[in-house]
């Protein structure tokens, strides 16, 4: 792919607060970054507005990819379309059943989300397969007909297929789907399971399929006018979209199963984690393979893990409380950002965000309506920003206006002192995030010290030498351009297609023969998906894995194995595996083949790492220095431009370094460098 090296690439992610550019020109390796606003009302206006300021000619653009969370705000929010479900008679009730589970062990107050679809719009079919794939009843096609007129009196724009054992076989499936959508037209939209999600489990299917029918209609339409306005300025290539597993697909496919893009956003940061853990840092060695991502926005907070140089990926993932079976990188996201509020409950309790103050009105410093403190006005407050300074789309910072309201809401009330009270707001929010990669890491028997931080966002790196001091992480890894880097990740992510099929099987009596074939035809499947997305068979190549279990268990471990893996190997593989990830094994119990799974992955070129300067000597002079408060106290903080800093850069904290769309804070008991790639690199020094 991207052979033509005269063109652009372009990366777009489209955050709560602001959407961040990446422009990279293939032909000479400059990079332009850029971050606006965001425009809740209409996210495609920042994006036009953005290409406009960076002056992209969109007739030089050869690949463009962006990540939206348009889907996932839909399901938050409770506005996605009215869905109706057809399923098999005596399963209508599937979706409200579950698997009975409370997510929430402890919590008394705890409450099931309510299904997407109610019970007047979910429709039983008398048909069945049995689990064998024999037909027991077939479909009855005037039955068919029949219910989809009462679909479209029920009002639904959509409609969700997910009859029993469709995974074994889809034939009346895929006849129910096709007589609908002949029936109904176009004006309501079909999804049928075995499209979706091909797997076993009949409630995580169906609450996949009804997931993906209930942000399609809303999706297309995005989808549609993203494609019509940037054609309209001259973009003659296909839109891509980042997907939740880390890869990207086209718009066209997007508009089909938009449930593989609902954690796009997250995602592009982690695959631009990825790259890093794969590049030399000037030692010979990969010495960065385990990192934890910190994405901190202007709305939320996004934490994953890269281990051994590879995401974490889950097979499985949930969509504010509905399972889908999509793999997702493991991505534990929490609303602390830049804009999140701070407010005073009872008489001495101070909690900071979820609510955030987004784009509109933005946080009080901003100067556009916000009145409520959020972490951007504590942050001020502390001279960790510059009171002279302006953020994206030249916002400039009002201290005045933050001080009062930290002082009228939340030092008043608290009876402290302005600066007591915002530091008190950055500790809160600092440990909110800290749980947040405990769960990631203590909670799955992963010790924090083991890994290195990747800070980014807007104000990631602002806050990770204070996360890590807390979690016992003792190096943070700044990459260039951090508040955009989620954007850069994009351009690093490869056209990626997941293929999976259930085959419940002893591993033991498994033949050789049938393991390939099955792998043959999933490679089969991927190869022609990417292919008609333009990617050429050298440039494709295949990931293949087993999900195994042993014998009597409910869940599985997805396994990682070669195409042409020898069952006879399964057994040690899968304890080794479950050894690694449960800290023991049941060397005598047998293993139990569930699904079989390939990602077929497309190849795309990847930017490469930025030419470092020699910057300047060590012990350079600062740009500025002024009073910011760490530990109960003002420090006088010297201030310096990231881009004065070089391969010779070897300065202790206490210090500011000013960068394209972020701030990077180094505190009095952290050193920072940068390395061979460029990356500022923070190593805490307490007791040196």
């Amino acid at each position: 792919m991207d052979r033509d090296t005269s063109t652009l690439r372009v990366a777009i992610d489209i955050g709560g607060t602001f959407t961040d550019f990446v422009v990279l020109d293939a032909q000479t390796g400059a990079l332009r970054v850029g971050k606006v606003l965001s425009t809740p009302h209409d996210s495609v206006e920042a994006v036009i507005t953005g290409l406009e300021r960076l002056d992209v000619d969109l007739d030089r653009v050869r690949f463009f990819v962006h990540g939206t969370t348009v889907g996932l705000n839909a399901i938050v929010q409770g506005r996605g379309a009215e869905v109706a479900l057809v399923t098999t008679k005596g399963f209508r009730d599937a979706l409200e059943i579950g698997l009975m589970e409370k997510k929430e062990m402890y919590d008394l107050f705890y409450q099931r989300p309510q299904p997407l679809v109610p019970r007047r719009r979910r429709f039983e079919l008398d048909e069945r397969i049995d689990g064998f794939g024999r037909e027991l009843r077939p479909v009855d096609p005037d039955e068919v007909r029949r219910l989809a007129q009462e679909i479209r009196d029920s009002g639904a724009e959509a409609v969700a297929v997910a009859t029993l054992n469709a995974y074994v076989d889809p034939a009346h499936e895929a006849m129910i789907g096709r007589i609908l959508q002949q029936e109904l037209g176009d004006d309501v939209l079909v999804s049928v399971s075995h499209e979706i999600a091909n797997e076993w489990r009949e409630y995580e299917r169906t609450s996949t399929t009804v997931l993906n029918a209930y942000v399609l209609p809303l999706f297309q339409r995005y989808l549609s006018v993203v494609r019509e306005r940037l054609a309209a300025r001259g973009l003659r290539h296909e839109v891509n979209i980042m997907k939740s597993s880390g890869g990207i697909m086209s718009a066209a496919a997007a508009a089909v199963r938009p449930i593989h893009s609902l954690l796009s956003g997250p995602v592009g940061g982690a695959v631009g984690a990825q790259a890093l853990s794969r590049r030399d840092d000037g030692s010979g060695t990969h010495r960065l393979r385990n990192l934890v991502t910190a994405d901190m926005g202007g709305t939320s907070f996004d934490a994953a893990l890269i281990v051994d140089g590879a995401i974490e990926i889950d097979s499985r993932a949930d969509a504010h409380g509905h399972p889908m079976l999509v793999p997702t990188v493991r991505v534990n996201a929490i609303g602390a950002g830049g804009g999140s509020i701070a407010r005073v409950e009872g008489s001495t309790g101070l909690r900071v965000g979820p609510e955030s103050a987004g784009a509109a009105p933005g946080p009080v410093c901003y100067g556009q309506g916000g009145v409520e403190p959020t972490v951007t006005d504590a942050n001020l407050v502390l001279g960790r920003l510059d009171p002279a300074g302006v953020l994206g789309d030249a916002i400039a910072l009002d201290v005045e206006a933050a001080t009062r309201a930290i002082e009228e809401r939340i030092a008043r009330p608290l009876g402290l002192t302005v600066p007591e009270a915002a530091e008190g707001i950055l500790r809160v929010i600092n440990t909110k995030m800290a749980l947040a990669i405990r769960e990631l890491t203590v909670a799955q028997g992963l010790d924090p010290a083991d890994f290195a931080m990747v800070a980014y966002g807007g104000a990631g790196p602002m806050h990770a030498a204070e996360i890590c001091d807390e979690i016992g992480i003792a190096t943070v890894i700044v990459p260039p351009a951090p508040g955009m880097f989620s954007a850069w990740g994009m351009l690093a992510a490869d056209v990626r297609h997941d293929l999976a099929r259930t085959s419940i099987a002893r591993a033991d009596d498994l033949d050789p023969a049938v393991l390939a074939a099955a792998f043959a035809q999933l490679r089969d499947e991927g190869r022609a998906a990417l292919r008609e997305q333009q990617v050429l068979d050298e440039e494709t190549s295949f990931v293949h894995a087993l999900d195994l279990r042993y014998v009597g268990q409910e869940h599985t471990l997805a396994v990682t194995v070669a195409g042409d893996v020898d069952p006879a190997e399964l057994k040690p593989l899968f304890d080794a595996a479950y050894q690694r990830k449960y800290g023991h094994h049941a060397a005598e119990s047998p293993v139990e083949m569930v699904s079989f799974r390939v990602a077929a992955i497309g190849s795309v070129t990847k930017p490469a790492p930025p030419e470092l300067s020699d910057g300047a000597p060590a012990g350079a002079t600062a740009l500025a220095q002024r009073p910011v408060r760490f530990d109960g106290r003002f420090h006088d903080t010297p201030v310096h431009r990231r881009r004065d800093l070089g391969r010779d850069t070897a300065l202790r904290g206490p210090l500011i370094i000013d960068d394209d769309g972020s701030t990077t804070i180094v505190p009095p008991w952290f050193d920072v460098s940068v390395d061979a790639t460029a990356n500022l690199v923070l190593t805490a020094n307490r007791g040196s």
